[in-house]
C-alpha cells in the first residue's frame, strides 16, 4: 500500500523540548499569579517587613524568568517539520507573544508618561484599562494560534483525540477572552454612566471570579502542552505524504 514516511526525529525532538520549556515557564507564571492573590488577601496580616519584600522579588524572578522561558519554548517549536502544517500558526503565536511581553515590560513607562500629562485620575485609570485590554487581547490571540499549531501537530502524529482536545480548549480560551474583555470594558463604561458603588463592587467580584477562571484555563492549557510533549515522545510518525527531501526517509511498508 505504499511507504510510511517519518520525519527526522531531531526536528520533533526540539519541538518537544520547546513544549516542555513552555510548560515550566507557565508553571512559574501561575506560581507568580497565585502568589499575587495571596499577597492581596494576606497583605494586611503580614507585619514582618522581609515577608512583604519577598513577594516583589519572587514576582520579578519567576514572572520575568517564566515569560522568557515561554518565548524561548515558542521559538524552539518553530523547528516543527513544515509538512505538519502548523509552523505558520506557531510563528503568528510567537509574534503576538513577544508583542504582549513587550507591552507588559513597558506598561510602567506608559503609565508614567500618561501621568506626566496631568489629565486627571479617571483618564489615567481609563488609559491603564485600555492598555491592559489590548495586552490581554494579544495574549489570548497568541494562545489561540498556538492551540491551532498543537492541533495540527496532533493530527500529524496521528492523535485525533488530542486534536479534539485542542479544539475544546480553544473554545474555552476564546470564551475566557470574551468574558475578560467584556468585564474590563465595563470598568471603562461605568464611570461614564454614573454607576453606583454596589454595582462597582459586584463588577469587582465578577472580575476576581473571571481571573480565577482564567488562571484555571491557563493550568489546563499548560497541562495540554505537557500532554502533547509526551505524545511526541511516545510516537511521532507523520501520516504518509507525497514529499521528498533529506529530512524524510522510508521506514517501512504498510
Amino acid at each position: 500500500m505504499g511507504h510510511l514516511l517519518t520525519p527526522d526525529r531531531s526536528a520533533l525532538k526540539w519541538t518537544r523540548i520547546g513544549l516542555l520549556t513552555i510548560y515550566y515557564g507557565i508553571v512559574a507564571v501561575v506560581a507568580v499569579a497565585t502568589l499575587g492573590i495571596l499577597i492581596v488577601l494576606l497583605g494586611p496580616f503580614l507585619e514582618f517587613a522581609p515577608a512583604m519584600m519577598l513577594g516583589p522579588v519572587l514576582f520579578l524572578i519567576c514572572g520575568l524568568g517564566g515569560g522568557v522561558a515561554i518565548i524561548i519554548g515558542h521559538s524552539m517549536c518553530l523547528t516543527v517539520p513544515r509538512e505538519s502544517g502548523g509552523r505558520r500558526d506557531a510563528q503568528i503565536s510567537l509574534a503576538m507573544l513577544v508583542t504582549a511581553f513587550l507591552l507588559a515590560m513597558f506598561e510602567e513607562l506608559f503609565l508614567t508618561a500618561s501621568a506626566s500629562i496631568d489629565a486627571g485620575v479617571m483618564t489615567l485609570v481609563a488609559a491603564s484599562m485600555l492598555y491592559s485590554l489590548l495586552m490581554n487581547a494579544i495574549l489570548f490571540a497568541s494562545y489561540a494560534y498556538f492551540l491551532l499549531f498543537l492541533k495540527n501537530v496532533a493530527l500529524s502524529i496521528q492523535r485525533p483525540d488530542l486534536s479534539s482536545k485542542a479544539s475544546n480548549l480553544l473554545r474555552r480560551v476564546i470564551g475566557t477572552a470574551v468574558l475578560t474583555s467584556l468585564t474590563q470594558s465595563s470598568f471603562l463604561v461605568m464611570p461614564i454612566t454614573g454607576a453606583v458603588f454596589p454595582a462597582l463592587v459586584a463588577l469587582g467580584i465578577l472580575c476576581i471570579a473571571i481571573s480565577i477562571t482564567g488562571l484555571f484555563t491557563l493550568v489546563m492549557y499548560s497541562n495540554f502542552i505537557r500532554t502533547m510533549a509526551h505524545a511526541i515522545m511516545v510516537g511521532n510518525a507523520v501520516p504518509p505524504r507525497p514529499v521528498t527531501g533529506e529530512r524524510w526517509a522510508v521506514s517501512g511498508e504498510r
